[in-house]
């Protein structure tokens, strides 16, 4: 018999349980958006320039918007192997490559110990 009041009383607050859990849901992953957002908006302002001239705020608003998709295209065209600074003069090029003589696309070399 008390089983059988515990689903009823269960059933009745189903509804109020599944709110509280979609509301609490809801809010960490608008937490997560915003945050993800904030994050991106400070990188890209502190970069001296953004792909394709797209200011902080549209970049910060593309990850709230869509975090997944914005989050991978930030990261591809900003901090990704593809991307390449190329900030010495014409001269110094290295061929068909665009980089500096002893330069690599994956940053700078570093000397093993006791060379």
């Amino acid at each position: 018999m008390e089983e059988l009041v515990f689903q009823r009383v269960l059933l009745k607050m189903l509804p109020q349980l599944l709110t509280m859990s979609g509301m609490f849901l809801m809010a960490k992953f608008l937490f997560l958006h915003v945050t993800m957002g904030m994050v991106v908006y400070r990188n890209a302002s502190q970069m001296e320039r953004c792909a394709l001239e797209i200011p902080p705020v549209i970049w910060g608003f593309m990850v709230l918007v869509s975090p997944i998709f914005g989050l991978l295209v930030f990261w591809l065209m900003h901090h990704s192997v593809l991307v390449r600074e190329r900030k010495v003069a014409s001269t110094e090029l290295n061929g068909a490559t665009g980089l500096v003589s002893g330069q690599s696309i994956f940053g700078p070399r570093k000397e093993p110990p006791g060379a």
